[in-house]
């Protein structure tokens, strides 16, 4: 996986050639969504510890909450952080000038269609790419994503003009582009349901078997969880509200799902037979539980579908039965049209 790529690989030779040239290179690593944040750096002080044998990355969560683990940024090597995190470092001269100081020798832009993604509702996007380019000039700069389709050409775009203007030497960037075939033999069975309210039905028969929900909304997913809740089926209901401990209106419910995502987070399983969840989960979040057989998908749009899709990561002979609904002409007209408003926000 490109995550497992940049741990076994790139840090290893940050911190070889470091000792074999006395040089302080680093790399910055950046992703998009908090609980993929969260999770990577428990895996990659894990990494560090084992790599340097350095003690202050074995205790360092000990030392801080699940939510205080996102202030803290520099990892001796790698320093990881949040988008919007450097957005904010962006903004300000100091910032920058600070960020041109430190020896990043690679910058990595994990799920970098959050480029072309996060667009629509985050109308700093474009201004991230250009001054990170800007910023990041003397680096190697590696952009990965599993649904690079939409975004690969608006970023080598950005690429291409910024250099020309900085350097008639940087006129010509080079630039290696790598594809990985997609493999989806471990899907099993491709199942079509008519209505989420349908589903308890299903998961009934399915003895101790997980399951893994994506709603396309909280209006779903709350409806979804009382109709389990009414069939004695024991679930969790993930929103982005689920990452802070004190953010749920729902309090019944929020210590619940506070705990699900932490464990998710920190262990990579989740206890409850139904995990129901919005896009919250959809970027580069891991789950490793052969127990889950059954995803359901209630998505129409196909980078989020591909996203969540690829949540679970597949332990030896594990097989998945994907469901997907079957949706009306209606609901398919409706999301062009969105899709076409959605795009001619990006244009404009």
């Amino acid at each position: 996986g490109k995550n497992t790529f940049i741990r076994k690989t790139l840090l290893k030779k940050i911190h070889n050639d470091n000792m074999r040239f006395s040089s302080q290179d680093k790399i910055l690593l950046l992703s998009n969504r908090i609980a993929l944040n969260r999770q990577g750096k428990l895996q990659y002080a894990d990494y560090l510890h084992e790599l340097t044998g350095d003690k202050r990355y074995k205790d360092i969560f000990a030392k801080y909450s699940i939510e205080g683990i996102d202030s803290y940024i520099d990892f001796g090597i790698i320093d990881i952080c949040s988008y919007h995190q450097l957005y904010y470092r962006l903004i300000h001269k100091e910032g920058r000038k600070n960020l041109k100081k430190q020896q990043f020798h690679y910058v990595i832009f994990d799920e970098c269609h959050f480029f072309t993604s996060d667009s629509t509702f985050n109308r700093n996007t474009q201004y991230i790419l250009k001054h990170s380019i800007e910023t990041f000039q003397n680096a190697i700069r590696i952009y990965m994503s599993a649904t690079l389709e939409e975004s690969f050409i608006p970023i080598i775009s950005t690429e291409s003009k910024i250099c020309s203007k900085l350097s008639e030497e940087n006129s010509k960037i080079e630039c290696k582009y790598y594809y990985f075939e997609r493999n989806y033999s471990y899907i099993d069975k491709i199942n079509v349901y008519d209505k989420l309210e349908n589903l308890p039905a299903y998961i009934k028969d399915t003895s101790e078997d997980k399951w893994l929900i994506f709603v396309a909304s909280k209006k779903d997913g709350k409806a979804l969880r009382e109709e389990l809740t009414y069939n004695e089926i024991e679930s969790a209901f993930l929103t982005k509200d689920s990452k802070s401990k004190n953010s749920s209106n729902d309090s019944s419910n929020n210590e619940n799902e506070y705990q699900t995502y932490r464990n998710i987070v920190e262990n990579e399983k989740f206890n409850q037979r139904v995990l129901i969840s919005t896009s919250a989960l959809d970027n580069g979040i891991n789950i490793k539980d052969s127990l889950v057989k059954h995803i359901v998908i209630d998505m129409l749009d196909r980078t989020e579908f591909i996203q969540m899709l690829g949540r679970i990561r597949i332990s030896n002979d594990q097989k998945i039965n994907l469901y997907i609904r079957d949706y009306s002409s209606k609901d398919i007209e409706d999301f062009l049209a969105n899709d076409i408003k959605a795009l001619l926000v990006r244009l404009i």
